[in-house]
């Protein structure tokens, strides 16, 4: 298997706690098989549309008012997942924010796997013309970051929107540093 790649672990996870305030999670794996990105991008659909509806039932029950089991009966009907709701807001203290937060947790890892809108006519993919300078300019160990800035911008290209063609290939996952300031594509 070469590096980088997508991977999916299946393991044990497991929770410490050494002091109030702080907790760790680790995961114990005990199968790891390679998948490629299509097997990735459906999960991460999949987990999103899971934890939205969770989401929206967590929201229910702090509309509600109920706590405890008077939220579990409250439940019931609406889901299946009652006693873990109710358990969840007052284990992790859930309120409105925390769950906006988790919706933007949400959206952040759908926008990986949305593909960019195709450019209009007569419009550049500057990600594509990054890509292809990578390509062009890795030796075998990746390409330098300062050396892919300095020929697109003798292009014309500006620096800046390079700079930010770079950022989204590596937020997209299609493009890493194996060390600072080399770049790799996947």
């Amino acid at each position: 298997m070469g590096t980088p790649a997508y991977v999916a672990v299946a393991g044990k996870a497991r929770m410490y706690s050494p002091e109030p305030g702080a907790s760790y999670t680790s995961i114990r794996p005990e199968e790891i098989n390679v998948v490629d990105r299509s097997v990735r991008d459906r999960w991460v659909c999949h987990t999103a549309d899971l934890t939205l509806k969770r989401i929206a039932v967590t929201e229910k029950a702090l509309a509600s008012g109920f706590r405890g089991e008077e939220l579990t009966w409250h439940l019931i009907t609406a889901t299946e997942d009652a006693p873990g709701v109710s358990r969840a807001i007052d284990h992790y203290q859930l309120s409105y924010s925390g769950l906006q937060a988790y919706k933007q947790m949400v959206i952040n890892a759908l926008s990986t796997i949305v593909e960019a809108a195709a450019p209009e006519a007569g419009e550049v993919d500057l990600e594509k013309v990054v890509t292809a300078a990578v390509t062009r300019l890795d030796g075998g160990e990746g390409a330098r970051y300062d050396a892919v800035l300095e020929e697109l911008q003798k292009d014309g290209y500006d620096p800046a929107a390079v700079e930010s063609a770079i950022s989204a290939l590596m937020s997209e996952g299609r493009c890493y540093e194996p060390k600072i300031g080399v770049l790799k594509l996947i």
